[in-house]
């Protein structure tokens, strides 16, 4: 294999916004938006779980429009947050989560030694968790109900107003990883506390397989060991995710140990229209919701289907997801 003449750089994208003042910071943000949800539907085109819940290019289109304003949301909550600090708010220095992006970085032609930024490739979503158990955040109120399971909440809103969407697939899959985490995770007394879960973790499809994922992971698991301020301290955080088969060795590399799974039947991709995208959850090779975490299992009860297709109900394959976990 031959090594690639570049490397990625992760960073928070808020700071380069940031240099360009409050104008340049509103047409950034948007721009830096756009692309996050087009690498999101990009990364996640070979997942099965994406063309079941979103069957047709129109509706996939739809997704993708309708994702821009939600990044766009977080982007505008961390620039908010900066600028807190500049004027000496005591707010934590990354707020309640956020968004990471990889660079595409090469070695600079005009400075000798020094290395030029291009395109983002990659992004990482990931917020704190708080827990049955865990103190207010150290924004200084509750946050338990306003800012646990934002994905979750994306989706329910996903489910609500992406036009051609199928809400039983959305819906099934955004309780089926609820009940799945509680299980598994907050059932148990050592993650009653707060924690950090990882969203999605995307990666252009041109670039898949070169690190970019590994990279953005590894800065969640250090925002993770260096931890929120809480009570006048820092204290470090175990990460909680979901992943596919496929991308679960990547994770075992990078520390995760398996916790549970769940799974649910879905429609085989093959039955689903690709997406045309203008010019895929967490995984090296395109992202968590790849298509890696497949297998044929006729015995599960399927999702209660908005057709009564007999095609369709012959053709479902089991769609399977891990909970993992990582200690600092």
């Amino acid at each position: 294999m031959e090594t690639p003449d570049f490397t990625f750089v992760v960073d928070h994208p808020i700071r380069r916004i940031c240099e360009d003042g409050e104008q340049g910071a509103a047409r950034n943000t948007r721009e830096i938006a756009s692309r996050i949800a087009e690498i999101h539907l990009l990364a996640m085109d070979s997942n099965p779980l994406l063309h079941a819940q979103f069957p047709t290019a129109e509706s996939l289109a739809n997704l993708c429009r309708f994702l821009v304003d939600p990044y766009e949301a977080v982007l505008a909550s961390e620039y908010t947050s900066l600028l807190a600090q500049d004027l000496g708010s005591t707010a934590d220095e990354l707020g309640d989560g956020g968004i990471l992006v990889a660079r595409k970085s090469a070695p600079s032609q005009q400075a000798p030694g020094g290395a030029e930024l291009g395109e983002i490739v990659g992004f990482a979503t990931w917020e704190y968790s708080p827990g049955a158990e865990a103190a207010p955040s150290h924004h200084g109120s509750d946050s338990r109900d306003e800012n646990a399971n934002s994905a979750h909440k994306l989706e329910t809103e996903i489910s609500n107003h992406v036009e051609g969407c199928r809400k039983e697939y959305l819906d099934t899959y955004a309780r089926l990883s609820t009940e799945a985490k509680e299980t598994c995770f907050g059932g148990q007394e050592c993650y009653r506390g707060l924690s950090i879960e990882i969203s999605f973790v995307c990666t252009d499809p041109r670039y898949q397989g070169k690190g970019a994922g590994s990279a953005l992971t590894r800065k969640v698991l250090e925002l993770a060991q260096q931890g929120p301020r809480l009570s006048g301290r820092r204290t470090k955080l175990p990460v909680y995710l979901e992943s596919t088969l496929l991308a679960v060795p990547m994770y075992e590399r990078l520390g995760f140990k398996a916790l549970g799974s769940f799974e649910m039947k879905i429609p085989s991709s093959s039955k689903s229209s690709p997406s045309k995208l203008p010019h895929s959850r967490v995984g090296e090779s395109s992202s968590t919701k790849d298509g890696g975490g497949i297998h044929i299992d006729p015995t599960l009860p399927d999702v209660s289907l908005s057709t009564d297709s007999t095609d369709e109900r012959s053709s479902m394959i089991t769609y399977k997801e891990i909970c993992m976990v990582w200690h600092p």
